[in-house]
């Protein structure tokens, strides 16, 4: 169990980045919350979500939660025959679907077929009783686009208005987006509306090589129309799709009142004219994102989702977001989930904790940049994401296993996002209950301790066979004398849980600091590791030189010596404060897993 790894960084990454691709791309899992998925939309029955978006006769996922997705088959049982014979040589590559409940209680879904690059296209519709069903049958062509025509006959998206009337926009590249009429059927075109432009780009030159030449640089597609209070807002995607991290797509936004537009901006630009309002162009996680739809969820809630590249793979995946509305204008936000069996609210550490033992908002900061961080926790709280329960059979003994995880923040302030929650979820796939603490800040290291010895009796006391404890910077500096001092009556037991035992079974540090504060940059006097301390994990970088560097080279030889089970993972660079949002952040996780696996030998209980 004694091992000690002096890698370099690219070694490590490599390793990292090989263990991940094979993750995404390997034997497909029943489950994931990590969809990969171009042009998403939705729908909602029985409390089941439906995704679907582009793929082999288009892919399709199901959620109770839209947190943990399970994988489905194809939508389509067989590519229709007829798209072939507009599309010389189309596969079963179906591209950009849409969907709504028709009046006629029907599930109307439209997709499309098309030769990349030209505006050889076609939008077709298939109609179901029932999703979870799929009884799909398929009506054929809607609408198609030839060389000749200057619109492009793709990514449809259907809306009804308040007289019960259905109407389709579609479009990509050449004159923009267009509009149509359809028929109470929902799949024929009604000829009497004649067809029109609703948003669009002026035309310049070709951008780039990757750019269709005949359409120019006229980058507007993936139209979405969404009705509210009266209003009909219209989204569309401007600039390119499909680059990886060379994308730039973006989502705009204008609105009327007539489905038929026109649909102008927040400053009153025609959109058939060039105009637009940025709705969402990126964030923190994604370098761009575009293909959008707005929904009504079943509780209320309003929803914007995409597809967006994340930054460091520039993969195409889901991006869902809170939609609120401001002056008539959408105004996207962190999405929340508030009836998830997976996630559960906090509860109080401690029993002396007032009824209502919420964080005050005044304590809570929302950051777009790095993640949303508590300031201040005088009532400290744990927050519980349980194990996801995965399907297979068991092999083994089965032991229900817990992790505590403690942000870090210099014991000034708590990560709580970055260093808690996000970590809390990954946990929780891997079939561990996982506990966030929000631990006393600022500046109280000593309750701080006695708040991690109370969180790891509680997890036992909820059920937990096996505790771990894991922490970044000051929270693994905290795990670290959760590790070391467990044995320590730190506070006065308070009820019967002070009766178990606050050792933890492993613990796992990653960029840990405070563990060199000794004299001369020694161990510090605090830590008392012997034989008996927990295995460890732990992980850091040379270049992070206040931090983990010194520490992990202090704290790893002093565990060694003690002949405590250790392993180092030690990069040549990396920074610190990464949690697994980005190089070094994604190369732990895979190398802590396989340690999981290793120290347990069974895997943990998925109940």
């Amino acid at each position: 169990m004694k091992k000690f790894f002096l890698l370099t960084l690219a070694a490590l990454l490599t390793l990292g980045a090989a263990a991940q691709q094979q993750g995404q791309r390997g034997a497909r899992r029943d489950y994931t919350s990590t969809v990969l998925v171009h042009d998403p939309v939705m729908a909602w029955e029985d409390g089941v979500c439906y995704l679907y978006g582009t793929g082999n006769n288009l892919q399709q996922m199901t959620s109770e939660d839209m947190i943990q997705w399970q994988y489905a088959n194809s939508v389509l049982k067989q590519t229709p025959e007829w798209i072939g014979k507009h599309i010389k040589g189309f596969g079963s590559h179906i591209w950009a679907p849409d969907i709504i409940k028709g009046n006629d209680g029907l599930w109307h879904l439209y997709y499309s077929g098309s030769a990349f690059g030209k505006n050889t296209s076609v939008i077709g519709h298939a109609q179901a009783t029932s999703l979870k069903k799929g009884d799909w049958t398929d009506t054929g062509l809607v609408v198609e686009s030839v060389k000749k025509d200057r619109f492009n006959a793709i990514d449809p998206a259907v809306v009804i208005d308040d007289e019960g009337t259905p109407w389709m926009a579609f479009g990509s590249f050449w004159d923009g987006i267009q509009l149509i009429r359809l028929k109470k059927d929902m799949h024929t075109v009604d000829k009497s509306f004649k067809q029109q432009t609703i948003a669009s780009r002026p035309k310049t030159t070709p951008v780039d090589s990757i750019a269709p030449v005949e359409p120019g640089s006229k980058a507007i597609e993936a139209p979405f129309i969404y009705k509210r209070e009266g209003w009909y807002y219209l989204f569309v995607s401007w600039d390119y799709c499909c680059r990886g991290a060379r994308s730039n797509y973006k989502v705009m936004v204008g609105r009327s009142k007539n489905p038929a537009g026109p649909y102008l901006d927040q400053e009153g630009r025609d959109l058939a004219q060039g105009g637009g309002t940025l709705v969402y162009k990126g964030d923190r996680d994604f370098l761009a994102g575009g293909h959008s739809a707005a929904y009504r969820m079943p509780d209320g809630r309003e929803i914007f989702i995409c597809h967006g590249y994340d930054r460091e793979y520039g993969e195409s995946r889901l991006v869902l977001k809170t939609m609120t509305f401001t002056d008539g204008w959408p105004v996207l936000s962190n999405m929340k989930y508030p009836n998830s069996p997976y996630i559960k609210e906090p509860f109080a550490l401690w029993p002396s904790a007032p009824a209502d033992c919420r964080i005050p908002d005044a304590d809570w900061q929302e950051r777009e940049d790095d993640g949303n961080r508590f300031n201040r926790v005088t009532v400290p709280t744990m927050e519980l994401f349980p194990a996801v329960q995965q399907p297979g059979p068991r092999r083994g003994v089965q032991k229900r296993r817990a992790v505590v995880v403690c942000p870090g923040g210099a014991y000034q302030i708590l990560a709580y996002e970055k260093e808690g929650q996000e970590v809390a979820m990954w946990l929780q796939r891997l079939g561990y209950d996982a506990y966030v603490l929000a631990y006393t800040v600022p500046g109280n290291r000593e309750q701080a301790l006695c708040d991690i010895q109370r969180a790891v009796r509680v997890a036992r006391s909820k059920g937990a066979d096996e505790v771990g404890v894991i922490g970044f910077s000051a929270g693994g500096s905290l795990s670290a004398r959760a590790c070391t001092r467990y044995d320590e009556q730190t506070y006065e037991a308070v009820d019967e849980i002070d009766k178990l035992s606050a050792r933890p079974d492993f613990g796992i540090l990653i960029y840990p600091a405070y563990l060199d504060e000794g004299e001369g940059g020694t161990l510090s006097p605090e830590l008392r590791i012997n034989a008996e301390t927990p295995p460890m994990f732990v992980f850091g970088t040379e270049d992070d030189k206040l931090y983990s560097g010194p520490s992990c080279m202090t704290f790893v030889p002093a565990m060694q010596k003690a002949g405590a089970p250790v392993e180092l993972h030690y990069l040549t660079k990396g920074g610190h404060g990464y949690g697994m949002r980005r190089g070094a952040g994604r190369v732990w996780p895979t190398l802590c897993e396989t340690w999981l696996r290793s120290i347990h030998q069974t895997a943990p209980s998925r109940r």
